[in-house]
């Protein structure tokens, strides 16, 4: 065997081997340590708290959601706490959306041996999404903070007072932390805030939001968490992400804060699934004793210490903390720069490459990362018309598998056509130039994201040297030193890599399909001097090789209960003339959907909804159910603008009520039981609105809305300043779970679970004011 022939034989099964090692040690959490007494944490206690929880779904304002806060409040007092359930109103601006709810918060306190330091805050909500159980979201979390909570009431008292926040309403706009922040006195005196959260139910409990990420902070996380998991390229990342959290609020609110979430297993995610047995206990085990070991670090903490200079940083695996200031990082950038100016300039008066083959390198891999990010649309596309959107989110292993499948098979073809024109050495060292690009921008502009460039390049232009420079020939020393390069460079991108596709999701698999082909692209001084039969043929066999699986997977996929399809119907009644029906708004309503709606079904306007549109519906029952009431309560001019005073009710036994201006009115601004809504806005108020209506589908010109919700048996008073033209119409819709009772609808199969809005009755009707 020839030695370039025993070097590929040696060399690519280590690298798989690598990247194996590397995938299991992110895709699964660390296994479980025994509990050792009282004072630590008690993974069989979290669960039978995670299922006492779970047993059915607990969106504010429901008796589900009241019977889990009288239960959180009874088990915090058995513990030795004095808890206290902090009601209030409140309201809040964001993302295109107006909202409001009566929250009411849970909050205990563990005092502290020193006062005026500034106390320590736990966070996990304990509302969850109409549809789901919330084992995991946000369950898990409560169950970490209740069972640390027990753990250290066993233990000394801390140096600094701690503070559990079970928080409210989070769901809906994260209501609850905008209460604690703007009312509760604690507040003013927190430091630092750790939440707890789940985007799944599986994977390593992930420090994914820090801020400010200080050194001192992270120090801190990183001395006290057995297992840290965490980086800063993954932190930045999830601010471009369209989920927020409790998190969002403390930020705002000048606190500092770590915020912690497992997020693989999204199948779950907001599901009917997300209940016990979808929670993997190695996961709650291991945020429980995350939140156990940094409560007692940052509990006897000096927390006036941990602002100062910010830091970029990544886990090993799990097992160590690598952090370094923006100016190291800074530093690094210029330091490779340096060398790849050296290396460059050395080959060009080697004669190794000229500056026309290098400029030709440059296109590897910016075309490599623009045809991925498009053929993985088009791949998305597939698959979800073959499989279903949820069943190809319960197919992530094998879909992440025909991604990367596709995405080599185009690195493959643009390298053939880019290392004709340059040759193997130009070709990867003009890639290489591509990143340092993209490294300079993110060290000059984004410090935080620049690890994931920084330390593949770095290592790939060190220890590939040698091969670059001889390249023709390149000795087994060159060859080892390149490999030994590549390798940890592989690694160490793996790590990011399957966090980007865990965080995207298979909904969003462009992100990770053009973050692969980048990467494949620096590993070219690997696969670019394989032989031309491999680079000729490569690419056909793995565009092949994904379209077969993606086939295969449409035609053996088949829906169950573990593997099951969403869909919507929904009971609305017009309480104005009486009239009720069935509705979906499935483009493509399944054969349950239809058995319900019958062959009568009709596309029709659809009046529940602010969106407007049409849907398919059939008349039904109109069952006898209180409408939402408006009363007003005070009505005057002031200074050209109407002042309104309005007194609202869902009616008898709905949650909520969503309320839109259905005539065209101007509404400067609104004020719920006196205050005024928080604002946490992301881009801008238009922009956020575009998005949003985007999102929902929505056509037509903007309209004030808002949703309220937790009314219990009391009305809330909504103030509005109106432009007085014309009559103000507001349209109002309740909302409760469920259909109504004595409305015949057929069973839902085992293999069909309810989408968000689903399995509603809703009740319309409208206001002149």
């Amino acid at each position: 065997m020839s030695k370039p022939k025993l070097f590929y034989a040696v060399a690519l099964p280590c690298l798989a081997a690598g990247v194996v090692f590397a995938l299991l040690t992110v895709h699964r959490a660390p296994s479980e340590a025994p509990a050792l007494g009282a004072s630590s944490f008690q993974s069989d206690r979290a669960m039978a708290d995670v299922r006492q929880l779970s047993r059915k779904p607990r969106p504010l304002g429901t008796p589900a959601h009241a019977e889990a806060r009288k239960w959180l409040v009874s088990e915090l007092r058995t513990a030795g706490y004095e808890p206290e359930v902090q009601e209030t109103l409140v309201s809040a601006r964001f993302a295109g959306q107006r909202v409001g709810a009566r929250v009411a918060n849970v909050v205990a306190k563990l005092p502290g041996t020193r006062k005026g330091e500034g106390s320590l805050l736990l966070v996990a909500h304990y509302d969850s999404v109409a549809q789901s159980p919330g084992a995991s979201d946000d369950g898990s979390g409560v169950a970490m903070l209740l069972e640390t909570a027990r753990a250290l009431h066993t233990l000394p008292r801390p140096t600094n007072d701690i503070l559990f926040l079970f928080s409210d309403g989070e769901e809906l706009g994260l209501l609850g932390a905008h209460a604690f922040v703007a009312e509760h006195p604690a507040a003013k005196g927190v430091a630092l805030a750790l939440n707890f959260e789940a985007r799944g139910s599986r994977g390593p409990v992930v420090m994914y939001d820090p801020s400010p990420a200080s050194l001192a902070l992270l120090s801190g996380f990183a001395s006290a968490a057995a297992r840290p998991y965490g980086g800063s390229f993954i932190a930045r990342l999830a601010q471009f992400l369209p989920n927020d959290t409790d998190a969002s609020v403390f930020k705002k609110a000048g606190m500092a804060v770590l915020a912690f979430a497992f997020a693989d297993g999204i199948e779950h995610y907001h599901a009917r699934t997300d209940g016990v047995s979808a929670l993997d206990v190695a996961s709650l085990a291991h945020g429980g004793r995350m939140a156990l070991s940094l409560a007692r670090h940052f509990g006897n903490a000096d927390l006036k210490a941990l602002g100062g200079t910010e830091a970029v940083y990544f886990d090993l695996f799990g097992r160590v903390l690598v952090l370094y200031p923006f100016a190291a990082a800074r530093g690094l950038a210029v330091a490779t720069l340096l060398l790849l100016i050296i290396l460059s300039v050395v080959g060009l008066r080697r004669k190794r490459w000229t500056l026309s083959a290098l400029a030709s390198g440059l296109l590897l891999p910016l075309v490599s990362v623009l045809a991925s990010v498009l053929f993985a649309f088009l791949l998305h596309a597939l698959m979800v018309r073959l499989c279903g959107a949820l069943p190809l989110a319960h197919l992530g292993a094998p879909f992440a598998l025909c991604l990367v499948l596709l995405t080599v098979a185009i690195v493959l073809g643009a390298g053939r056509a880019m290392k004709t024109r340059g040759g193997a050495g130009a070709t990867a060292l003009g890639a290489a130039w591509f990143w340092m690009g993209l490294l300079m921008l993110s060290a000059a502009f984004a410090p935080a994201m620049s690890a994931f460039l920084q330390w593949p390049l770095l290592l790939t232009v060190a220890f590939g040297a040698p091969w670059f420079l001889s390249v023709d020939d390149p000795s087994p020393a060159a060859r080892l030193s390149l490999f030994a390069g590549l390798f940890f460079a592989l690694v160490y991108a793996t790590l990011d890599l399957h966090t980007i596709f865990v965080a995207t999701g298979v909904g969003f698999p462009a992100v990770a399909a053009g973050a692969l082909a980048l990467v494949l692209s620096l590993l070219a001084p690997l696969w670019l001097p394989l032989p031309s039969l491999f680079l000729r043929h490569g690419p056909r066999f793995g565009v092949a090789s994904a379209l077969v699986l993606s086939a295969a997977l449409g035609v053996w996929t088949r829906l169950s209960p573990t593997v099951p399809r969403a869909d919507h119907l929904a009971y609305g009644l017009e309480s104005r003339w009486g009239l009720a029906s069935y509705f979906t708004r499935d483009a493509k309503p399944d054969a349950w959907v239809r058995s319900a709606l019958g062959p009568e079904a009709v596309h029709a306007e659809l009046p529940f909804h602010r969106g407007g549109g049409t849907a398919l519906m059939r008349p039904a029952p109109a069952a006898p159910l209180a409408p939402p009431e408006i009363a007003v309560l005070s009505d005057r001019i002031v200074e050209g603008k109407r002042h309104l005073s309005l007194a609202l009710h869902p009616g008898r036994g709905a949650r909520g009520v969503r309320l839109w201006d259905a005539g065209g009115a101007r509404i400067w601004s609104e004020r719920l039981g006196g205050k005024s809504p928080r604002e946490l806005i992301r881009i801008s108020m238009e922009a956020d609105e575009k998005l949003y209506r985007m999102v929902l589908g929505e056509r037509g010109a903007p309209v004030w809305h808002m949703d309220l919700w937790g009314f219990g048996e009391t009305a809330m008073t909504l103030d509005l300043v109106v432009e007085p033209v014309a009559p103000l119409q507001l349209h109002a819709v309740s909302e409760r779970d469920g259909f109504p009772a004595g409305v015949s609808i057929p069973p839902r199969p085992a293999s069909r679970i309810p989408f968000q809005d689903s399995d509603v009755t809703l009740v319309s009707k409208r206001f002149v004011l």
